[in-house]
């Protein structure tokens, strides 16, 4: 059997996946595949050769086709029927390509950011599981926990982690927790001791205080998962040593405080990102004698919406020579916070974004030797409309000054 090439690149483009993502489309169609393309030794077998057709022996198809296979099960969203029958019957009444190969699969749709994720949000029964965990459960990566089904949900995941122990989502690398104040945090914490973390890398956790600042559960997790690149935590995390997490690279904090021990976060040599929300930073001269001054300097993404001048004087005053995206939110602009912003800007060589909402004019910052910025986004929001033109009148300056600009943002 031979197929040409453009045969087989129209039987890509026109039956999309084969028909296995077809059939999921409603429960994911904000989710869209990525565009096909042949291996590169089909690429280079093509370049070769001086006919324009593309001839494909038996075994490179077969390459091909597992080639292909093997980036479709790199990301899978296991879909809402959760009953056996269900989910093998909806795969054996699709015409597809290699029907019987594809029915062991699983019912799988593409999902956003090449996660494969399971998000319980229908009544799941005690019987359907084995036939999950023999067939989907290796696959699943994302766990997302919503307390809108908590009942249905939470309580059954923590029946199947006692049952199944490490065999549930063993593969488990992200875990989000969009709990919310008035739920029973004491289940989510004996829930958090039983998930497989040996290779758990992202937790996002946004329940109510107390799951941070009284729960030994999720110190036992940092020892159980050292490994964890990416944190998002709730008010009042602050109070965590974030020192045990040696690969930590990224740290998001949402709440309205920060007092934090910088020496622990300095104990992080891979943390490059810091997102802090609308919060009134603490640096007192003695925490940043203890590890601020080394925390600050290794940045490539830094967030920060202060509410007061002490955040402007201590943290606006550290050089960040690696910093790459820059965003900084004042609702009041301190005598000083000019000076220092443009100081940052200044010392910053490879900034590519930049997001400022302040009271401040896009002509008292010094961008202008920032030829690499690629996204600019520019907001003074209190300020009247009439003193907008500031901005306006430096429309052509900017288009001058960025030639690399892909995306402009000034209200």
């Amino acid at each position: 059997m031979e197929l040409d090439g453009d045969t087989l690149n129209d039987l890509v483009h026109e039956r999309g996946t084969f028909g296995v993502i077809q059939p999921f489309r409603s429960q994911a169609s904000n989710y869209k595949s990525d565009d096909h393309i042949l291996p590169s030794r089909l690429a280079l077998r093509e370049h070769k050769m001086t006919r324009p057709y593309l001839a494909l022996s038996i075994p490179e198809l077969l390459i091909w086709i597992l080639e292909y296979l093997s980036g479709l099960m790199v990301a899978a969203l296991v879909c809402k029927a959760w009953s056996a029958p269900a989910m093998d019957t909806r795969w054996r009444t699709q015409t597809i390509m290699l029907s019987s190969l594809l029915a062991k699969l699983a019912p799988i749709g593409k999902a956003k950011y090449g996660r494969a994720v399971l998000s319980p949000k229908t009544s799941i029964t005690q019987d359907v599981w084995s036939h999950f965990l023999e067939q989907y459960a290796n696959r699943v990566t994302k766990l997302v926990l919503n307390v809108e089904f908590e009942t249905d949900s939470l309580a059954l995941i923590s029946n199947l982690l006692k049952t199944f122990g490490g065999l549930f989502c063993k593969n488990l690398t992200s875990l989000n927790w969009p709990a919310d104040v008035g739920y029973d945090t004491e289940n989510h914490r004996k829930l958090l001791d039983l998930l497989p973390a040996t290779k758990l890398q992202a937790v996002r956790v946004t329940i109510k205080d107390s799951f941070f600042t009284t729960s030994t559960s999720f110190s036992q997790l940092a020892h159980r998962a050292t490994q964890i690149r990416e944190i998002v935590a709730p008010n009042r995390a602050y109070s965590f040593n974030f020192s045990v997490f040696s690969q930590l690279r990224s740290l998001s904090y949402s709440g309205t405080l920060f007092i934090s021990d910088y020496h622990s976060l300095a104990c992080c040599p891979h943390l490059r990102v810091l997102r802090l929300g609308k919060t009134w930073v603490q640096v007192t001269s003695r925490q940043w004698d203890n590890g601020a001054a080394t925390v600050f300097p290794r940045l490539e993404e830094f967030r920060i919406h202060p509410d007061n001048d002490a955040a402007d004087d201590m943290i606006l005053r550290s050089v960040m020579p690696a910093l790459r995206s820059l965003e900084y939110r004042r609702r009041e602009m301190g005598p000083h916070s000019i000076p220092l912003l443009n100081s940052v800007i200044r010392t910053s060589h490879h900034l590519e974004s930049i997001a400022l909402t302040a009271q401040v004019q896009l002509s008292q910052l010094e961008l202008i030797q920032h030829n690499g910025v690629r996204n600019l986004f520019f907001r003074n929001q209190y300020e009247a409309r009439s003193k907008l033109v500031d901005a306006r009148d430096h429309l052509s300056t900017i288009a001058r000054t960025f030639p690399k600009l892909e995306k402009l943002d000034v209200v």
